[in-house]
This record gives structure tokens, sequence and C-alpha cells, in this order.
């Protein structure tokens, strides 16, 4: 009898006791996940106050951080522009200035960059808009829109600098009204030797992109230099214009290269402005 009471005490006591271990364990890992939990939303919180009172994060780390909130669906970036956009002169899709900029994203960011192209060969910002060449854009609802303004094919045509501040304006303002959650980044085209001439109004091609530039500034775009700083590289190293050109005006490989590396720059170590 005392043996077999003893037995039944054994058993209690067991049962007790994983109840107690069970009921311990049970809320210390209740515990440990609520602390995770909460410090995981506290450091996103504090990533996205950064995010909206600051301007010192690059493009690359912006588009980390929105690969982070679009989840498995990637980044889609489109570019909208002329025919220097379209990738006229590269050897492949791949090798110009957008194609370049979508691989080196990839490799940053480990997230699928989605490339919509909008590049138009032999149109100004005045035809852009003209054909609603900006509602295409819309459409792909895009995270990032790199647009160029036709700096080369405006000057060409006799569009004054002036006109081409306004229509540049009318349509940042269009895609910043249709995505005010996307990252906007502008930027004017490359640097070629055959306008060297003086256009209607009286600006030298070189003059007439300075002219763009500081318009560009008093607007608090992000903004790419491309023109200013791709002639200092070529100036710097030294470079032949005729061996960056497939045709006189478009780049080939070696010119994209360098208008992408421009770029590279630009996305991996310049403040951004949402």
């Amino acid at each position: 009898m005392n043996k077999a009471l003893s037995v039944i005490i054994a058993f209690l006591v067991c049962i007790l006791a994983i109840g107690f271990g069970y009921v311990y364990y049970d809320n210390k890992i209740t515990s440990t996940i609520a602390e995770a939990s909460d410090k995981y939303n506290n450091e996103q919180h504090s990533i996205e106050k950064e995010l909206a009172d600051n301007e010192y994060r690059s493009a690359v780390d912006w588009i980390n951080y929105r690969a982070y909130k679009n989840g498995d669906t990637g980044i889609t970036m489109a570019v909208l522009g002329s025919s220097v956009t379209k990738g006229a002169g590269a050897s492949t899709e791949e090798k110009n200035w957008n194609g370049l900029l979508q691989t080196y994203l990839e490799g940053r960011t480990s997230t699928q960059i989605i490339l919509k192209n909008h590049g138009y060969g032999g149109y100004t910002t005045t035809r852009l808009l003209k054909e609603k060449k900006v509602d295409a854009i819309v459409k792909d609802k895009p995270d990032l829109v790199i647009f160029e303004i036709t700096t080369i094919n405006n000057f060409d045509h006799g569009i004054s600098a002036s006109q081409t501040e306004t229509e540049s304006k009318e349509i940042y303002n269009k895609i910043r009204k249709a995505l005010p959650n996307s990252l906007i980044i502008v930027q004017n085209s490359h640097e070629i030797e055959k306008l060297a001439y003086r256009n209607y109004d009286q600006y030298a091609y070189d003059d007439f992109n300075r002219k763009i530039t500081d318009y560009a500034k008093t607007q608090n775009w992000n903004y790419v230099d491309v023109y200013d700083t791709y002639k200092s590289k070529v100036m710097q190293e030294g470079l032949n214009y005729k061996n960056l050109l497939s045709d006189g005006i478009h780049p080939n490989d070696n010119g994209y290269n360098i208008w992408f590396s421009i770029l590279k720059s630009y996305f991996s170590n310049q403040k951004i402005k949402q």
C-alpha cells in the first residue's frame, strides 16, 4: 500500500514539474519573441524616421529599404528620355547606361531590378509632353524614375533653354504628382563635339547645359550633371571623343560605361531627397 502510494505521489510530482516547466518555458519563449519583435519594430521605425526626416541616405540605401517594403516583388526602375536612354550606339541593351546600372543595383541591393525603358530616338521635351510619354511611365508604377532631359535634341531643334526648363519642370511635376512615393532622379546628356555651334538663342551647347543644370539645382531635384562630369572624366583621362561615340552622337560601349560610372557614384554616395 505504502509502495503504491509512493508511486502515485511520485507520478503527481512529475506531472506538476512538467506542468510548471511548460508554463515557465512557454512564458520565456513568448517573452523572447515579444522582445525580438519589439526590437525589430523599433529598428524599422528608426529607419523610417531617418528616411522621412533626413536627406543623407543614398539612392542605394533607399532602394534597399524600398525592396524590404515591397517584399518579393523587386524594384521597378523606369527610364525616360531620348535615344541615349534607349541605348542607341551600345552593342547590347545590357551595355547602355541603364542596363549597366540595372546590373550594378541588383548586385548592391540583392533584389531584382525590373527595367522599363522609355527612351525615344529624336524626341525633345516638347514631343515627350505632346505625345504623353509620361503617361506610359505612370502605368508602369515604378519605384524609381530616371528622367533624362533631352538636351541634345532640344538644342539641335532650336528649343530655347528657358523652354527646356519649363517643359522639364512640367514633366517632373507630372511624374511627381502621379507617383508621390517614387524616387525621381533627373539627368542631362553627355558631351558631343558635333554641337559646338550656337543655337538660335545664342547659347553654345556647353552654356545650354550649364543653364539647365543651374535651373535644376534651384528646383531641389535629385540631379546628376552627366554633361560636365562626363566632360571632366574625358579630359582627366586624356580620352578621345571619337573613341567614345558610335556615330559622332551616340556613345558606344566605352562611352556608356563612362556615363554609368557617373551614375554609379551618384547612386552610391550622393544624398537624396524624397
